[in-house]
C-alpha cells in the first residue's frame, strides 16, 4: 500500500501539503501484518555469490509494527513481481520540478561560495585533491592528520574515514564538508576522505551508487594515500547517509568497510511525506526556523523524488531503500544520528530497531520529545535503548 499526498503523480493538488487524518493512518496501518526477521548472527565474510533480494510484496506495508505477529518474518515472495513502483508524471509537473531544482541550484551559488571562502581563509582546506580515470569528472578530497609527513617513508597507514555530502540526491559539493572533515582529521589523527558523485535529475538513480563505489574502489587501491585497509569506515549525511548504507552492501565492498555512520539519514523511499511529517514533533515555542509549523523539507520532497527516481523504478530496490536490505550484507558496525525535527527521524529509528531486534514503534508514536529544554541542556535519556 502506498501512501501519497494526492498530487504526488499528477492528480488532484486541491489538498496539496495536508498531512493525511491520524484516523485514516491507525485504519490504514492496523491491517499490516509484515514485520522484520532480524538475523541473529552474521555470516563468515565470504566472496561467494549473494543470492538476489526476494521481491517483498506490497498488499499491505508495515511502516509502523501493528500486527500482533510482529516477531514473524517478512512475508515474501519471490514469484511475485508485484512491486511499488515511480508512477510517471504530467510533463507540466515535470517542468514545475526542473524549475525548482534550476532556482534552487542558483541560489545555493551564494552560500557555496562563502563556505569556499570560509574554508580557504581558515586553512580548512583539503591537503589533496585527486581524480581518478574510473570516474572522469569526479574528485576527492583528501585531508591528513597533523601527524602525516609528506614524502615520508615510514611505512605509517592511517585509520580511514571516507565520507559523502547530503543534498537530496540534488544539490551540494564535497567541499561543503571541508570544515568537518579537517576538524575530524585534526582532533582524531585519523585519514579523512571526501568522495563525490554526479547529481539528479540528469543522473538518477542508481548513478550515484556507482559513482561512490567505483570512487571508494579506487581510492582503497590507491596505494599512495597510505590507507590502512583493515580499518576503514564511511559516513555519509541525508542523501550521503543513503549512500553509505548503500556502499556497505555492494558485493565488491561488502567486507572492505569495517563500520558506517548514517547522520539523519533517508532509508525508506516507500511510505508517503505526510506519514513522515507526522512522525515527528513540531515545537512552535522555539521559534524562528526550529518552530516552522512544517518541516521544511516538505515541500521540496517530490521534486527530490521527481529528480532521483525513474518512472517505473522500485521503492523497494535495497539500494534505494537500506530498511529493505538484508541485513547480512552490511558491516558488523552500524550507527545512524536522528535529529528531531527532522521528518526522517522515524524510518532511521525503525531501521536501527530492524537491525538490533527492538520494539518497533507503534502507531502515532513521534520521535523525541515534546518537551524543550534549557537552553545548554544536554539530553541524554533514551540514547543507548537502540544500540
Amino acid at each position: 500500500m502506498k501512501f501519497d499526498t494526492p498530487d504526488r503523480h499528477g492528480g488532484d493538488d486541491s489538498d496539496s501539503g495536508r498531512y493525511l487524518p491520524i484516523e485514516a493512518e491507525r485504519e490504514l496501518l492496523a491491517t499490516a501484518d509484515t514485520s522484520f526477521e532480524v538475523p541473529s548472527e552474521r555470516p563468515e565474510e565470504t566472496t561467494s555469490p549473494i543470492p538476489p533480494a526476494p521481491i517483498i510484496t506490497i498488499d499491505r506495508y508495515d511502516w509502523f509494527s501493528t500486527s500482533s505477529e510482529s516477531d514473524s518474518p517478512m512475508h515474501v515472495d519471490e514469484t511475485n513481481d508485484l512491486r511499488i513502483k515511480v508512477s510517471p508524471l504530467p510533463s507540466l509537473q515535470r517542468l514545475g520540478h526542473a524549475f525548482v531544482v534550476l532556482t534552487f541550484r542558483c541560489f545555493l551559488l551564494i552560500p557555496s561560495c562563502i563556505i569556499a571562502f570560509h574554508n580557504f581563509y581558515f586553512r580548512q582546506r583539503p591537503d589533496l585533491i585527486k581524480q581518478y580515470s574510473t570516474c572522469p569528472g569526479l574528485h576527492v578530497r583528501v585531508f591528513y592528520p597533523p601527524s602525516h609527513e609528506p614524502g615520508s617513508s615510514t611505512g605509517v597507514r592511517y585509520p580511514t574515514l571516507l565520507t559523502i555530502h547530503g543534498g537530496g540526491f540534488v544539490f551540494g559539493k564535497p567541499r561543503d564538508n571541508d570544515s568537518w572533515n579537517r576538524r575530524f582529521a585534526n582532533k582524531h589523527s585519523i585519514l579523512v576522505i571526501a568522495l563525490d558523485y554526479r547529481k539528479a535529475p540528469k543522473y538518477c538513480h542508481p548513478r550515484p551508487h556507482t559513482d561512490i563505489a567505483t570512487l571508494t574502489e579506487a581510492v582503497l587501491k590507491d596505494d599512495s594515500l597510505l590507507i590502512d585497509r583493515d580499518r576503514v569506515a564511511v559516513a555519509g549525511w541525508s542523501a550521503g547517509g543513503n549512500l553509505a548504507l548503500g556502499l556497505t552492501a555492494t558485493p565488491l565492498l561488502r567486507f572492505k568497510v569495517s563500520a558506517v555512520v548514517a547522520f539523519y539519514p533517508v532509508v525508506d523511499f516507500v511510505p508517503g511525506k505526510d506519514m513522515k511529517a507526522r512522525s515527528r514533533p513540531y515545537k512552535a515555542a522555539l521559534g524562528g526556523f526550529r518552530g516552522q509549523e512544517r518541516d521544511y523539507l516538505y515541500n521540496l520532497i517530490d521534486t527530490f523524488e521527481w529528480a532521483y527516481l525513474g518512472p517505473g523504478q522500485s521503492r523497494t530496490d535495497p539500494l534505494l531503500s537500506p530498511t529493505h536490505t538484508d541485513f547480512h550484507d552490511l558491516p558488523k558496525y552500524v550507527f545512524t544520528v536522528g535529529c528531531e525535527l527532522d521528518m526522517f527521524a522515524m524510518e532511521a529509528l525503525k531501521f536501527m530497531c530492524k537491525l538490533s531486534g527492538r520494539e518497533m514503534p507503534a502507531v502515532g508514536n513521534i520521535v523525541g520529545r515534546q518537551e524543550i529544554g534549557s537552553e545548554g541542556e544536554l539530553v541524554t535519556e533514551g540514547d543507548e535503548r537502540f544500540a
